[in-house]
């Protein structure tokens, strides 16, 4: 087993040492996290997005050498989770009792989404895709990394299985936003 101050070097390294990094973290942290924010009035699918962006807001904080060595990885993602949670939580007490208030609906009967909302939305998309497709895209749209590098430091035998498997993630990203026809037109309307 890898220690902390070894998986935030190598988060720190190639892309090849830092899905190896990313993945053991994952692993590691996943359930304890999930499990956190479902005993706190959270569902499976909010606890699954929060943890998404938790390892995001710890990936970024490395990446800016933030995170202390001398801490746990668990205990910063933990943390991270405890403060995101308290923050959705308010969030949700706040904004449950304005939904039965009266809301403007446009034209086409959907109710505008906020910026923030469309992105929870989003978020929520990609943490129903699997790990493989959230990979591919990220860094594809994300990092815009080439494919062949993709393929060459990934688990993918070569460039063309790489870009056939994003074509699928792409059509199944489609087919998610298409069963949320908000998302989509918000989306549409804002290029």
């Amino acid at each position: 087993m890898t220690s902390d101050s070894e998986l935030i070097s190598l988060l720190k390294g190639n892309k090849a040492s830092r899905n190896r990094a990313m993945e053991a973290i994952y692993r590691a942290n996943r359930d304890i996290i999930c499990a956190y924010v479902v005993s706190n009035s959270g569902t499976e699918a909010e606890a699954t997005d929060l943890f998404q962006d938790c390892m995001i807001q710890f990936y970024d904080a490395v990446k800016k050498g933030v995170p202390s060595e001398d801490s746990a990885i668990s205990a910063q993602l933990y943390s991270i989770a405890k403060s995101e949670w308290s923050k959705r939580l308010n969030k949700k007490q706040i904004s449950e009792p304005e939904e039965s208030q009266s809301t403007e609906i446009r034209r086409d009967g959907l109710i505008p989404l906020t910026d923030e909302e469309r992105q929870d939305q989003i978020r929520e998309i990609i943490g129903l895709m699997g790990f493989d497709c959230k990979y591919i895209l990220i860094e594809c749209i994300y990092h815009k990394t080439p494919l062949k590098e993709i393929a060459s430091e990934g688990n993918f035998a070569n460039e063309q299985l790489l870009r056939n498997r994003k074509f699928e993630c792409l059509k199944k990203l489609r087919e998610l936003m298409v069963a949320r026809p908000g998302l989509l037109k918000i989306t549409e309307s804002d290029e």
